[in-house]
């Protein structure tokens, strides 16, 4: 017996102690907690019959010996020695409380809370030492099974804790402690009411207090911010800045229906909209697949399964999820195969990927597939989930020959086509691309984009590539190409994206619009000579120009008008101009104006200028300008005009 103090223990005191150790000891065997008592020295008096059943003994078996030496400790010398450790710390007056395992009657090995504490007489004095233990095994790989659930979540836009139901975290996701700065040993064990990110508000923490006390007798809480309703909001604080959320809490239970842990979910919903487009996006890639794709944890727990599988079953996603991979349907037929897809979930979750041919149940079917199994991991390279595919096999060569027909359109497209990477490495051209380009498609991929295309804007910022990739928006532009030969192109460059969607580079469409530019010049030449041939200049005489206009005048055709006018007076100094509007039924208010600015203009370079053939409509047009006819110089018919004009020259 180890005295507290100097005092000593009276004979009959001690003769009083053992003969209450009988009642005592009756109540503990009722308990279903592991209880052994101890002399201070370590010798075992009494073990209950919880922890003997459980390991498999009888009193009389371990009663007098060490307790370090017992059956369940005795597994390990490490642990031996730690037991050893706590009777000499415990007999020192310690209180002793660690998580460890031990070994049960079939050799397995358990984990428990386990505790041990001295136990005083009247006097003071270390009587006995009462160790005590919890199962905990199912609590632990509860906790390890949520962390491991909790994985998937880390990388989505989603602010996730775990709590126990006292409100005390034991886990939250990275995207959370991340935002924060945090590390998550900072966090582990805070009443999830007192995180950091409640700390702005005295009343959102009171709220929290409630959603765990809540929770933890079965309520579920959801908090979520609609601006037309105007619901509730919750802000999650990071940093300086209150960030909008759609917040949850949610009680998780056991295989026994009993709640051990609380789980708390945080949506920012200013991402919501962009995130959900984005795994919408990701998952129709997958749904329009040919292929048969699922998602399980590292335990074969199915998580997820694409649309085209499900649908050939006759089956839904919920119905499915938690269900172990080996027990899918698509595997009852065989034992077999059954056997080799647990291997396949333990060596994957190992590392490992597999990959073979085998047959896959579709109804009465058997289909043949091939099946790969690889690990996912995480940006720590810790394996979080194991994705599985099965392609059909008898699909896969229409698959092929369908790829192959698209890139044969490609390939014989009447346009230059090549995909360009945003190292501006060249990964696809067609055979007209690398023709323009003298060389070939196999020569091409690979280089780069300038080594095999000339033109000015290449090796620069300008580069349609290098703009794609920058703005992710379509660019389109006219150049030159120095190829085989030169000529004029029409470049056309779209950003193209990678799984993940990231812009990867860009698609260049380069058409060839050489023979139309040509084309475009001379019509251009065409036009200004039809201009010309509908204002004819004549020179009558050497000092007599006569302009006969016909058709309509507008704005455009005025102008023309006063250039060309302006132009032959210059050249041929003419005295007198005939400006002949007999042929012009209608002319327009910017029209008529220009004609006057060109009849000015005229009699500026020293030329007389005579109007001819004026109609009532283009007077009346004139006069609500209010232009003075009688400052112009008019006839009523060009050989009146003619007749004036060889009377101004004669003089």
């Amino acid at each position: 017996m180890i005295k507290k103090n100097k005092s000593r223990e009276p004979a009959d005191n001690k003769n009083s102690i053992e003969d209450k150790q009988e009642p005592f000891f009756e109540l503990l065997n009722g308990m279903v907690s592991f209880v052994s008592v101890l002399e201070p020295d370590g010798s075992m008096i009494f073990v209950n019959n919880t922890l003997l059943e459980t390991v498999g003994a009888k009193l009389e078996d371990v009663k007098g010996k060490k307790c370090y030496d017992a059956y369940w400790w005795a597994y390990s010398d490490e642990v031996r020695e730690k037991i050893k450790a706590d009777v000499a710390k415990c007999v020192k007056g310690e209180k002793i409380r660690h998580e460890i395992q031990a070994r049960i009657a079939d050799g397995s090995l358990i984990w428990v809370a386990f505790d041990m504490h001295p136990v005083y007489d009247d006097a003071g004095n270390i009587r006995y030492l009462v160790s005590e233990g919890y199962d905990i095994t199912e609590r632990r790989q509860a906790l390890a099974d949520i962390k491991q659930k909790v994985a998937y979540l880390d990388n989505m836009p989603t602010y996730m804790a775990v709590t126990d139901v006292m409100g005390n975290l034991q886990f939250t996701s990275a995207v959370t402690i991340k935002k924060l700065g945090l590390t998550l040993e900072e966090l582990i064990g805070t009443k999830f009411d007192q995180m950091v990110w409640w700390e702005y508000s005295k009343d959102v923490q009171k709220r929290m207090r409630s959603v765990v006390s809540e929770a933890s007798e079965g309520k579920s809480s959801v908090f979520e911010v609609d601006i037309k309703r105007s619901v509730f909001e919750v802000d999650l604080k990071l940093g300086e800045d209150l960030v909008p959320i759609k917040y949850t809490c949610d009680p998780l239970r056991n295989e026994n229906g009993e709640i051990y842990a609380l789980l708390h979910t945080g949506t920012r919903i200013d991402e919501l909209r962009a995130a959900l487009d984005d795994a919408r996006q990701k998952v129709a890639y997958l749904d329009n697949m040919p292929t048969y794709m699922a998602v399980t944890d590292v335990m074969g727990n199915l998580q997820f399964t694409s649309v085209v599988t499900i649908k050939k079953l006759g089956l839904t996603l919920e119905e499915l999820i938690g269900t172990k991979f080996d027990q899918m349907v698509w595997w009852e037929y065989s034992k077999d195969v059954q056997k080799r897809m647990r291997s396949v979930v333990s060596e994957a979750s190992e590392g490992k990927s597999s990959v073979f041919e085998v047959d896959l149940k579709l109804g009465e079917e058997l289909v043949p597939i091939k099946y790969t199994c690889d690990p996912l991991r995480n940006e720590n390279g810790e394996i979080y989930a194991l994705l599985h595919t099965g392609t059909r096999i008898d699909e896969l060569r229409a698959a092929l020959s369908d790829a192959r027909q698209k890139v044969a359109y490609l390939d014989n497209a009447p346009i230059s086509i090549a995909a360009v990477d945003k190292d501006i490495n060249i990964l696809f051209i067609n055979k007209i691309g690398a023709s323009v380009a003298g060389t070939t498609p196999e020569e091409a991929i690979g280089k780069k984009c300038y080594d095999v295309f000339d033109t000015p804007e290449c090796g620069t910022e300008k580069c349609c590539i290098e703009q794609v990739v920058e703005h992710g928006n379509v660019v389109t532009g006219e150049t030159r190409l120095c190829g085989v030969k030169k000529m004029d192109v029409q470049i056309t460059c779209a950003p193209f994206k990678d799984a993940g969607g990231n812009i990867a580079g860009g698609v260049k469409y380069i058409t060839d619009i050489t023979d139309l530019k040509r084309l475009m010049k001379e019509e251009k030449k065409l036009s200004d000579a039809i201009v010309k041939l509908s204002i004819p200049i004549i020179q009558i005489w050497d000092d007599v120009l006569m302009l006969p206009l016909i058709g309509t005048i507008d704005a455009i055709r005025a102008e023309q008008i006063l250039e060309n006018l302006l132009e032959a007076i210059a050249s041929t100094k003419a005295e007198v101009v005939i400006i002949d509007l007999s042929g012009i039924p209608t002319v327009d208010t910017e029209a008529t104006h220009q004609l006057i600015k060109a009849a000015s203009a005229a009699m500026m370079l020293g030329s007389k200028v005579i109007f001819t053939g004026i109609s009532p409509d283009v007077a009346q047009t004139m006069t609500r300008l209010g232009i003075d006819l009688s400052t112009l110089e008019t006839r009523q018919t060009l050989s009146v005009g003619l007749r004036e004009a060889i009377n101004i020259i004669k003089k």
